[in-house]
Order: structure tokens, then sequence, then C-alpha cells
């Protein structure tokens, strides 16, 4: 049977997995521009534990092509280009708000000029680049807050902010209040 390969996206690189007769034969992780091979294991468990692995990565892998075709659904039929740029964009900020917050990135990955970029997107949709980008950080804050399971400083550092003050400053320029005082006021309507 021929080999099949798997693309997993991480942090920083890929993983990239082959696979034949739904078993993995070969793994490297590729961070930038070197690959890194990954270790083979040696014992059986280690092997029964890699295979366990594999199939959960090529779920996921199948997971992720389903909602990539689901997306594209989502452009109306008939979309011009720059509703269809548009819900390209989206799709990036959802994907990338916590950890790129500049109009470069998103103007590369979409393989336009930062001034055409901004230009569109404010001409479709309404919102400049960094208002859809801010709240969808905002979002993204809001729910790690409301979640309970990390405090604020912890917030901050998952959302790529420098330092806990920057993210409150961020945070009560868009929301009106301080990530603490949001928590509070939402923990205190929910009781």
């Amino acid at each position: 049977m021929k080999a099949k390969k798997g693309i997993f996206p991480i942090l920083e690189g890929q993983i990239v997995m082959t696979f034949r007769d739904n078993g993995l034969i070969l793994a490297k992780m590729e961070d930038g521009g070197e690959i890194i091979e990954l270790q083979f294991p040696s014992t059986r468990a280690e092997k029964q534990a890699w295979e366990v692995l594999a199939r959960q990565a090529q779920e996921m892998a199948a997971q992720m092509r389903k909602m990539d075709r689901e997306w594209k659904d989502r452009v109306p039929e008939g979309a011009n280009k720059a509703q269809k740029t548009l819900a390209q964009f989206q799709r990036l900020v959802q994907k990338h708000a916590a950890s790129e917050r500049n109009i470069g990135f998103y103007a590369r990955r979409l393989q336009l000029t930062p001034h055409y970029l901004c230009a569109l997107i404010k001409k479709t949709s309404g919102q400049t680049v960094m208002e859809w980008v801010n709240a969808e950080v905002i979002s993204e804050a809001k729910d790690l807050l409301l979640s309970g399971e990390l405090q604020t400083q912890e917030v901050a550092r998952e959302l790529n902010f420098p330092d806990h003050a920057s993210f409150t400053k961020f945070f009560k320029r868009e929301t009106g209040l301080t990530p603490q005082a949001f928590r509070a006021c939402k923990s205190s309507s929910q009781s």
C-alpha cells in the first residue's frame, strides 16, 4: 500500500508523519528549515503508545480537513474576491490572533500588501484589521478569564502580551473593565 503523509502544524513549525497500512513509519519535525527525525520507539509499550498517538493524529488531521471544507462552505456561493478574502482573513484571525497582532503577518499570509489589506477589510466589513484582531483577542481573553483556571498574569502570557500591565491596559481600553473587574463582575452575576 502507498504511504500517506500527514502534516500537523505546531507552534514552531510542523510535524510530518508518514503512514503505511495505518502504521506510522516515519515522523519528522520541521521548524523553520531544520528537519529533526523523531526517534522511533524501541520497546513494545512505546510502539503501542506511538501507534495510539499516530491514530489520534490521523483522526485530528481528518477533522481539520473537514473543518476546512466546512469553513469554505461558509463563503456564500457567488461571493466576490473581496468577500472571499474577508472570509480567509477572519479565519486567519481566529487561528492566530493570540500570537500575531500585526497587520503585516496577515497581509503576508494572504499575499497582499498591508495597505491593500487594510483598505479591503475596511471597505468589505466596515471594521479595520486591528478591530478584528483586537475583538478576537478580547474574546479569547474573556474565555480564559471566565474559565477560572488561569490567573490574570497567566492569561497575559497565554495571549503573548509582554507583561501583565500591557494586557490589563489593552483589556481595559477594549472593554472598559480591568481583567480582574471583568472576572469579578461575571462571577458575581453567575452566583
